[in-house]
């Protein structure tokens, strides 16, 4: 398993509890000692029909939740578009669990993402660690997410 895999763990098991990523997080340091595994930043490109927005996400494991669901429903909304806020802020965190650690050969977690789905949306892996999800809004505009390693 790849050190990406482990950190996620680490955050999806604890939550915010510093004691308890501080816990687990040596059980992780012990299981992955020897792993080099640089961070690789993502793209997130965002498209409500013909109209786009790209996103960077310089760290998977360690970015502002809050701030993109904003910045991504804003754009959606600009483009007069609507689709409920929670499905983004839910959406986004999946998309990048599914891919971190793709860099090196392993889209196991994406392809699972795409075989379980996600609400409304339709997923899809494209090799090379792409993930992309595709609805209509409630007007019948067509959004369309891809995330994908920036390498």
């Amino acid at each position: 398993m790849s050190l990406s895999f482990w950190l996620l763990a680490l955050y999806h098991v604890t939550g915010d509890n510093p004691d308890a990523r501080r816990e687990h997080g040596i059980i992780i340091a012990t299981l992955t000692s020897g792993i080099d595994e640089r961070i690789v930043p993502m793209e997130l490109d965002v498209s409500v029909d013909k109209d786009s927005l790209s996103i960077t996400i310089d760290d998977p494991f360690q970015y502002d939740l809050d701030a993109l669901t904003e910045k991504i429903s804003a754009f959606i909304l600009s483009k007069g578009a609507h689709l409920n806020k929670n499905e983004i802020r839910e959406l986004i965190p999946a998309m990048i669990t599914g891919i971190a650690g793709c860099e090196h050969g392993c889209p196991s977690d994406a392809k699972r993402l795409v075989s379980l789905g996600y609400k409304d949306f339709e997923l899809s892996y494209i090799d090379g660690g792409i993930l992309s999800a595709e609805a209509r809004t409630e007007n019948q505009n067509v959004l369309s997410i891809k995330l994908f390693p920036d390498f």
